[in-house]
């Protein structure tokens, strides 16, 4: 009998646990990220397969009317931790740990969800830069804000509109964040540049140095050395 009763107190936790787990709210440059984690799970997952457009025009203007030049830099970290959730949530709900999601439904419905938060994301990161006027310093935020603005750029660089945007701030990034090394820097900058501009100026992306002349060879060198690369 005592046997039994444990067990159907066992049984009552965990029902709420789960039910607790269903009902966490987004999180917002407000609340943070304090209740997104699951201990079940290593990443981010998705609370809902689908979001309507007003909650994410919501959750947008909550994130963005927060973002001043002069804003405290624990307020910046929540920001950019919250750029960096809604980056990741459904893409890892995609994934579903290592292995893509089986659902071909709830695999489209969140491929679908990933690219209206991406875009959500494109114009806080623009947005970010143009209030401050340039990169913010991200140095002791933790890899979560320090990652944001990178991870946003590397998923959306093929967006030219978006990416042009961001280039004239992405070419003092490196010397603005003492966070971002220069492999991280070029590597991105090459992205956008080349989308942009149909060149690489570091020779990270869309370049091989046999398939061209010796004078853009010489000139891609001229900017690794710059930076302190080795030359190619």
């Amino acid at each position: 009998m005592n046997r039994l009763i444990i067990l159907l107190l066992l049984l009552s936790c965990s029902c709420t646990k789960d039910e607790n787990i269903k009902k966490v709210k987004a999180p917002t440059a407000e609340t943070g990220l304090g209740n997104i984690y699951s201990d079940r799970f290593a990443g981010h997952l998705a609370v809902k397969d689908s979001v309507d457009s007003q909650e994410i025009q919501s959750v947008y203007s909550s994130i963005s009317k927060g973002i001043r030049p002069d804003m405290p830099k624990d307020s910046l970290k929540k920001v950019l931790e919250t750029i960096h959730y809604w980056d990741q949530v459904y893409r890892d709900s995609l994934m579903e740990g290592n292995a893509w999601v089986s659902d071909k439904i709830k695999f489209k419905k969140y491929s679908k969800e990933m690219s209206r938060w991406d875009k959500m994301n494109q114009r806080v990161v623009v947005h970010l830069l143009n209030k401050f006027g340039g990169w913010p310093d991200t140095k002791n935020m933790g890899n979560k804000a320090s990652m944001a603005i990178w991870l946003v750029i590397h998923h959306n660089f093929d967006n030219r509109d978006f990416s042009s945007q961001i280039l004239p701030y992405l070419d003092k990034a490196y010397h603005s964040d003492s966070v971002i090394n220069k492999n991280m820097y070029v590597d991105l900058y090459d992205r956008v540049n080349y989308k942009l501009n149909g060149y690489s100026k570091y020779g990270t992306y869309g370049f091989h140095k046999d398939h061209f002349p010796d004078s853009v060879r010489n000139r891609v060198n001229l900017e690794r050395t710059a930076i302190g690369l080795e030359k190619l």
